[in-house]
């Protein structure tokens, strides 16, 4: 997987469209534009070339593997957090 490819920032933007699963909703969490989201979130399925996220005029669903990608960002982010010392 590409993921590596990626910023932080596109990373945290595809966490925030799963959370949301609306893109307008992700990007005010975000503080960006909805299309400014929209094109992060399209240049990163781009990269990962696979389709992250279904959407139409009245929803977005998560893809398996997009299912796949955020568990896996998700568990990394854990991880990263219990090896922090505050």
């Amino acid at each position: 997987m590409r993921i590596r490819h990626l910023s932080l920032r596109d990373l945290g933007y595809l966490c925030a469209v799963a959370e949301h699963l609306n893109f307008s909703r992700a990007a005010e969490a975000s503080a960006i534009t909805q299309p400014a989201m929209s094109e992060r979130v399209r240049h990163a399925e781009e990269v990962l070339q696979c389709t992250v996220f279904e959407r139409n005029k009245r929803r977005v669903l998560i893809t398996p593997k997009g299912q796949e990608i955020v568990c896996l960002l998700y568990t990394s982010d854990a991880a990263d957090d219990s090896l922090r010392v505050d």
